[in-house]
């Protein structure tokens, strides 16, 4: 199978190539670069305001030579010394300059990083902006152009000429277009000259605006340190193999599309003293993003879905690991078009590494927040007579960059030959252990209670005779596990590590006609399950902590008869706290088995799922009963209210499925 030359809709090619601007002669170049927004041209606003952009677009084209001609005569050390205020309200100055300095350069890939960093550049300080005055910033580009928040600080018509290139999908849309891998290297030799620079002149020209205001002193913050998760502490194993992209897609699909320039471009980022690790990011992200649109495009035999439209959505490499494709297909994916989509990625493992790291909202997010530009470190340069210089970043994205580029090998290596040497593309995943996805969070929280539990039956404050005794809680077990055996597990990091991928996309195959009660979907019960859990751990690790205390007090001989009747009401509902954290930690393995995860012997997932799904508001009150049994629990600890516990604990009523039988 072959990929498709190009991967842009003929209006999106048409806007970037900037046919208008041949027609045009620019200024001599000595006059004022920045634009005066309030005096654009009616027919520019007209053309913008009713989303006219092709038109709108020739008609700015005198505008964009006159003023990128005029701003050809700035250096990058003139612009430090002399415009530093237009630019200062960017949530990084330095990093303006920085990508000043590449605009020389003829490389077509280099231009498209350059786009890549300056439209994340530019989104994330339009987010800070708007943070600054309403926290409730807008997700995306296209809404934060929309924001009435900076309207009426950047004014309309500023936002107006912005969405021309940044808008929405009949627009320019060079956010869209560049992170989400539609724009090939042959398609970025082919953009005028004038397009990139045109963009810094709309960065100064607001930045004028905004300097005749007072802007509020506090920022948003970044998301810099959500990287410290991904350091090579965290995975001393991860280094460079330096085995070759440029090698591995030799006999790939890929290496028919113009595209393949990117991945040979990537390894050349990693070379030399000092490898450009942000940059070998933002990439790979390009590469990823290829790969699988076209390999799932292919999948679900629908090859149209590879390049850009007006008329839907694009499919996106977010919207496949988060298994949201149905919108752009039209249809729901069917469990064969899956398998071969899956199959066509190689070691699933791989495709878990990118969940983790990609998807999980607890974890870095890789791909949502350097796209964004949420990942920034407010610098400024040191100005020399002659020259600047300022702190380098690259270092801090160099776990990213690496473990991305590893996935890329990994998933190149499924329709590929394995390379003639010991080490293959795939060997680093037996060494990769799930941090972030809410499924290996369960795993670490579930063994984190059993743990405790182990402790707790060896403990000589709490009867061995009594800790068993909870006839209720299996009951309650049966009732809803009927046939589950007493001695269900939680789930393994290796197990996860393999089944991930299956797992996640199982959840998506959910019958369409089932109710819309939030306990039916896998995804969302097991962030309450994790709650839960989480919940239980600081119960049994407050528990823990009191015991401790109860073994020095009986030590000592200084304990007054105040605090020795305290002590024996604590021992006194030790069994029944006990048992409860017994029941909920039995109760989170079946409910893994039976609602999560669905892997019962000689069942399919769908199938062991739908069987134990039937009352399904019952289900969402005994969650909803746990927790706040756990929280009024950790209250009365907390407060040392031992007497109100135990009657507490014996009154709550549990639910239970309405249905006899569940099977």
């Amino acid at each position: 199978m072959a990929y498709m030359e190009n991967f842009l809709s003929d209006n999106a090619r048409a806007l970037i190539s900037i046919p208008y601007l041949a027609c045009h002669s620019g200024k001599d170049g000595h006059g004022d670069f920045l634009i005066d927004f309030e005096t654009l041209p009616d027919a520019v606003v007209t053309f913008l305001s009713r989303c006219q952009f092709s038109e709108a677009l020739s008609e700015v084209s005198p505008l964009i030579l006159s003023s990128t001609a005029s701003f050809a005569t700035f250096t990058t050390v003139d612009l430090a010394r002399s415009q530093f205020h237009l630019f200062e309200w960017l949530s990084d100055p330095v990093e303006f300059l920085e990508l000043h300095t590449r605009l020389s350069r003829e490389n077509a890939i280099e231009k498209v990083l350059l786009l890549q960093r300056l439209t994340a550049l530019i989104e994330g300080s339009l987010s800070g902006l708007h943070w600054t005055l309403n926290p409730k910033c807008p997700n995306t580009m296209k809404d934060l152009l929309m924001s009435l928040t900076l309207e009426d600080m950047c004014g309309k018509k500023c936002l107006l000429l912005f969405r021309l290139f940044f808008g929405p999908v009949n627009s320019m849309n060079l956010r869209n277009l560049i992170w989400h891998g539609f724009i090939s290297p042959s398609v970025a030799r082919h953009c005028n000259a004038s397009l990139l620079p045109f963009i810094f002149v709309l960065i100064l020209s607001l930045g004028k605006r905004l300097a005749c205001q007072t802007l509020p002193d506090e920022r948003k913050p970044s998301r810099i340190s959500s990287l410290f998760s991904l350091s090579v502490e965290h995975f001393p194993w991860l280094c460079d193999s330096g085995q070759q992209l440029t090698k591995a897609t030799h006999s790939h699909p890929v290496s028919s599309c113009p595209s393949v320039e990117y991945f040979s471009h990537l390894d050349t980022l990693f070379d030399g003293p000092k490898p450009r690790y942000l940059d070998a990011l933002c990439l790979s992200f390009i590469c990823l993003s290829i790969i699988l649109r076209c390999e799932f495009a292919a999948a679900v035999g629908a090859p149209e879905l590879s390049q850009s439209a007006e008329h839907r959505f694009f499919l996106t490499m977010d919207s496949i690991l988060e298994f949201k494709t149905n919108t752009v297909l039209g249809r729901p994916v069917t469990q064969d078009q899956f398998s071969q989509f899956s199959a066509r990625c190689g070691d699933l493992r791989g495709l878990a590494v990118l969940l983790d790291v990609l998807c999980s909202e607890n974890g870095p997010r890789l791909k949502d927040r350097v796209s964004h530009g949420e990942f920034f470190i407010r610098r400024y340069p040191v100005i020399h007579q002659t020259a600047l210089t300022w702190e380098g970043i690259d270092d801090r994205f160099k776990c990213s960059a690496i473990l991305m580029r590893a996935c890329l090998l990994a998933l190149l290596s499924a329709q590929t030959a394995p390379p003639r040497v010991c080490e293959l593309p795939t060997d680093w995943l037996s060494s990769y252990q799930l941090e972030f996805h809410p499924t290996a969070q369960f795993a670490r929280n579930w063994f984190h209670l059993k743990n405790c539990l182990s402790e707790f039956c060896d403990h000589p404050e709490i009867p061995h005779s009594e800790i068993f005794d909870y006839d209720r809680f299996e009951s309650l077990t049966k009732q809803w596990f009927p046939n589950q055996t007493c001695d269900a597990k939680g789930p393994s990091l290796p197990y996860l590590m393999t089944n991930l991928w299956e797992l996640a996309g199982s959840w998506s195959f959910s019958a369409s006609d089932r109710p819309s009660v939030w306990s039916s979907k896998p995804a969302a019960l097991l962030v309450r399950l994790n709650q839960l859990l989480i919940l239980y751990t600081l119960i049994s690790d407050s528990l823990r902590d009191i015991l401790v205390k109860l073994e020095f007090a009986d030590a000592s001989e200084l304990v007054s008869s105040r605090k020795h009747a305290t002590f024996e009401r604590m021992r006194s509902t030790f069994p029944a706290i006990h048992n409860l954290l017994t029941f909920v930690h039995k109760f989170s393995a079946c409910a893994w088995h039976c609602w999560i995860d669905g892997s019962l012997v000689g069942s399919s997932r769908i199938e062991v799922r739908q069987r134990y799904s039937i009352d399904l508001k019952s289900r969402a009150k005994l969650v909803d009963c746990l927790q706040r049994t756990g929280e009024k629990l950790t209250m009365w600890i907390g407060k040392s209210k031992w007497e109100l516990i135990l009657p507490f604990l014996e009154s709550v009523k549990y639910p239970v499925p309405h249905t006899s039988s569940l099977l």
